[in-house]
């Protein structure tokens, strides 16, 4: 082999090793781009979700403001009514009607205790029963309270038992497809009481009569209004 042939052979062989050399640089770059961009989204996951988290409990109370509203509009719309049997005599000052919110507690609770938790694990939500025990203390505030009242009954709920409701997840968070596609179910369900996932059909709030037969339903994120032409036999 001459010098110049040498040489030649020799010079491929470096500018082979320098493509090669170019070549990972430029994979190394690209994955630390990836990882770079992975981080600050991680960095930002927390505060992200800080903000979704209250962006959910405002809509909340906004839902259950529109839904007190429409509970007020109908007592006065009955009021004129209400106000003409009460000066009757006889059989109509036996008539009423009431227009009140029904909270169904243990349907909320058993379509997270059979759909969604799995109660089989250790802690607070083992066996069954227990989470509508820990869930019959947002009664009296969706029956009653206030939409702000409503609004911060739930804040507490999930400060109190969040972390516990996810910890009896059916799914580690390592398996990511299904505790994502879980992780959607449950907070809807959690956002929206006496919604289920597969079903919108268990009734939050009610307009009763003595018949208890609803004239029709108008549901609104997962809560139903039951309305009735029935009126209600005084006692």
């Amino acid at each position: 082999m001459t010098r110049p042939e040498a040489l030649f052979n020799a010079d491929k062989l470096v500018r082979e090793q320098y493509a090669a050399l170019t070549g990972c640089i430029a994979q190394e770059n690209s994955a630390l781009q990836t990882l770079e961009t992975r981080l600050t989204g991680a960095q930002g996951a927390a505060a992200r979700r800080k903000d979704l988290q209250t962006e959910r409990i405002d809509t909340y109370g906004r839902v259950f403001e529109a839904i007190i509203n429409e509970q007020n509009a109908l007592a006065g719309l009955y009021a004129p009514l209400m106000a003409r049997l009460a000066a009757s005599s006889g059989t109509l000052k036996k008539l009423s009607f009431s227009v009140r919110r029904i909270a169904d507690v243990q349907a909320w609770g058993t379509i997270a205790e059979e759909e969604l938790l799995d109660r089989r694990k250790t802690g607070p939500f083992y066996g069954r029963g227990s989470l509508i025990a820990a869930a019959t203390a947002l009664k009296s505030a969706w029956e009653t309270g206030t939409a702000v009242e409503v609004q911060a009954a739930m804040t507490a709920f999930m400060a109190k038992y969040l972390r516990d409701l996810l910890s009896h997840a059916p799914y580690a968070p390592t398996q990511q497809a299904d505790f994502r596609a879980w992780s959607k179910q449950f907070a809807h369900w959690l956002s929206a009481p006496t919604t289920s996932p597969s079903d919108t059909r268990f009734p939050m709030t009610g307009w009763t009569s003595a018949s208890s037969r609803p004239a029709r339903e108008a549901s609104c994120f997962g809560c139903s209004i039951w309305r009735s032409t029935t009126p209600m036999i005084g006692r």
